[in-house]
């Protein structure tokens, strides 16, 4: 994984410089790191979701218990994320200046 890391790193298309407008190279480029980061993102979502499901029938644990921890878990994902894109925008409209 570190390989890929660093392979990633050394190959991928540079950064335009302010005014120059991004290759084809880079924006496909974009585009798959971030498909591929939202892939990875979900399937640790359902990762931890099973790991509940493992959990709960390992130790024993009720129905409902396992679909309580399971809202919460879900609640708290949903939380943080929206946590996140909510301080994205407002970082990014603080960033705008006022005209």
């Amino acid at each position: 994984m570190a390989f890929f890391q660093v392979g990633g790193g050394w190959l991928r298309p540079h950064v335009p410089d302010d005014g120059e407008e991004k290759s084809l190279l880079r924006k496909v480029w974009e585009i798959g790191h971030r498909v591929v980061g939202v892939t990875l993102l979900a399937c640790g979502f359902w990762q931890m979701q099973e790991g509940v499901a493992l959990y709960a029938n390992k130790y024993g644990v009720s129905a409902s218990g396992q679909e309580k921890l399971s809202i919460a878990y879900w609640v708290w994902i949903g939380v943080m994320s929206a946590l996140i894109v909510l301080g994205g925008g407002y970082f990014k409209l603080k960033k705008i200046p006022n005209n």
